[in-house]
């Protein structure tokens, strides 16, 4: 593991609040950061699961369909296979989502407090919250790839025949080795640290403007709609930015045989070329807002609450009802 996540049990260095900051105390609390990452990470991805599976069957596709071929989808789902079938691969959804979470938002908190204690005040709180993040994604990304792969496989199989998870891994390592599930990897750390840096950026970033215009010290204190508010326009810009990344990771998770693409200019460049920036690499952006926003602010705003709340619970359990 990344050096700083060594130091998980470290001495208490208090982040600021002013700029949105949980002013939590580094390593000294991870088992609450760890509890309410995989919480909040279960809540809300189960939350969005059906717009989920939609967006992978849109994404993997070709744009021989549409720019609207997704509303398709969503009746072809529901007869052929049922409303259940919308939380098909949810499953291993929440089961990857539950280390990921966790260790996105631990990881986080670890390198934010081990930037503040190297750089102080050197460092500007937005760029802190941007680096700390895209390591914190970054590490998390590679620590539960595999699970990632298996999932969009699932989302994306055959209705006819489908397989289960431990049929389809069974499958999979056998026909194309161990390999494959890490396809795309280094692809998915690049786009997906540099989303999570964007996310807890803005999310902070506002937070602080929030304590400002409410008169408001301790980051506890928030309502929940302005955790929900700083959420959505995290989500909504750094899903932004990072979507064509989105897009490549999916097409070689799910792809069988070769890598479609060389590397992640290779892809976009590619999709570009074949398909367009429109219906190639935006293909989905509109259901994937669907997804992303209240995706990311039931998350970030449920860990800040479940997280003081075991703060408090632990410091003491007779005030907690």
């Amino acid at each position: 593991l990344p050096f700083p996540l060594l130091r998980l049990a470290g001495g208490p260095r208090t982040t600021g609040m002013a700029d949105g900051g949980s002013g939590s105390k580094g390593g000294k609390d991870v088992v609450e950061y760890l509890v309410a990452g995989c919480g909040a990470g279960a809540v809300s991805r189960t939350c969005i699961a059906p717009v989920e599976r939609i967006k992978i069957i849109f994404q993997t596709t070709r744009c021989t369909a549409s720019a609207s071929g997704w509303a398709r989808i969503v009746p072809q789902i529901f007869r052929d296979e049922g409303v259940l079938a919308f939380w098909k691969g949810n499953t291993i959804g929440v089961i990857r989502v539950l280390p990921y979470m966790s260790l996105q938002f631990t990881s986080n908190e670890v390198y934010r407090a081990w930037l503040s204690e190297a750089f102080g005040d050197r460092l500007p709180a937005p760029l802190r919250h941007l680096t700390a993040g895209i390591f914190a994604g970054g590490t998390a990304i590679a620590l539960t790839y595999p699970l990632d792969t298996l999932r969009a496989r699932m989302a994306v199989q055959c209705r006819t025949q489908p397989m289960s998870m431990a049929e389809m891994l069974r499958r999979g390592l056998a026909e194309e080795g161990v390999a494959v599930w890490y396809r795309g990897c280094w692809m998915s750390m690049q786009g997906g640290g540099v989303y999570v840096g964007l996310k807890f950026m803005t999310y902070d970033g506002l937070k602080g403007r929030f304590h400002k215009f409410m008169g408001v010290t301790n980051d506890k204190d928030l309502a929940v709609w302005q955790r929900v508010v700083s959420g959505a326009v995290g989500g909504l810009f750094a899903q932004t930015v990072v979507y064509p990344m989105d897009i490549i990771r999916r097409r070689s998770q799910t792809v069988k045989g070769a890598k479609p693409y060389r590397g992640v200019w290779h892809g976009l460049s590619t999709i570009a070329r074949e398909e367009g920036i429109r219906k190639g690499l935006y293909r989905g952006l509109t259901l994937n807002y669907m997804k992303a926003i209240p995706n990311v602010a039931i998350s970030l705003s449920l860990y800040d609450i479940l997280k003081y709340w075991l703060h408090e619970l632990r410091r003491n359990p007779a005030s907690v009802h």
